[in-house]
């Protein structure tokens, strides 16, 4: 079937369907009007439609250990017709590791810092899911500092291991968090957040 002429030496078939093998050659017309003989007949299939289904987002990165200069995260494994090829693992919005399995420890980082952490799942058929929930959490410092209280605006943050003084009390924080302003998460008020150190 003819789909088309050509004052050149190419020629874009539109219209085509997704993930579809054809079959094309060409015929060379003279000014005269004589028609030359075919040329060879080369295949081609055209591409799978990228905008299918994406992986289902992975759950939002759980902090489950960290130290002066390491973050360990896990999340919940994402799912695919195709299967779950690998993970993308993003901190403070840069790629920085791959990984085939639902856990990845994170070295090298500076002590008392903060860092944001998210994940992107690919599937086996190279499609990309959208990036989880954003977890944040701060290393260990060697410093005690004192109970400060955040805001909306300025969360405190406070890292699991973190000393931390409260109206003459040394405390330890057991579990990650941001303090937006709330008294009722101080030290003495909350034991699972904080508990007195040793």
């Amino acid at each position: 079937k003819k789909v088309g002429t050509s004052t050149k030496g190419n020629y874009q078939v539109k219209g085509l369907q997704e993930n579809t093998e054809y079959s094309f050659y060409v015929k060379a017309v003279a000014n005269s009007g004589d028609v030359s003989d075919a040329s060879e007949t080369f295949k081609v299939k055209t591409l799978e439609n990228q905008k299918g289904e994406k992986p289902t987002t992975p759950g939002k990165p759980m902090e489950m250990g960290i130290t002066e200069t390491s973050v360990t995260l896990m999340w919940t494994p994402s799912s695919h017709s195709a299967g779950i090829k690998e993970y993308e693992v993003y901190r403070d919005g840069e790629k920085i590791a791959t990984t085939t399995k639902g856990n990845h420890k994170d070295n090298g980082l500076n002590k008392g810092t903060e860092y944001k952490y998210s994940i992107r799942a690919i599937s086996k058929d190279g499609k990309v899911s959208d990036a989880s929930d954003e977890l944040k959490v701060k290393t260990k410092g060697n410093s005690v500092r004192a109970f400060t209280l955040g805001s909306l605006s300025s969360p405190e943050m406070y890292g699991v291991g973190e000393k931390v003084s409260y109206k003459g009390k040394m405390y330890e924080v057991v579990q990650s968090h941001s303090n937006y302003g709330d008294e009722s998460w101080a030290p003495d008020s909350t034991g699972a957040l904080f508990k007195l150190a040793n």
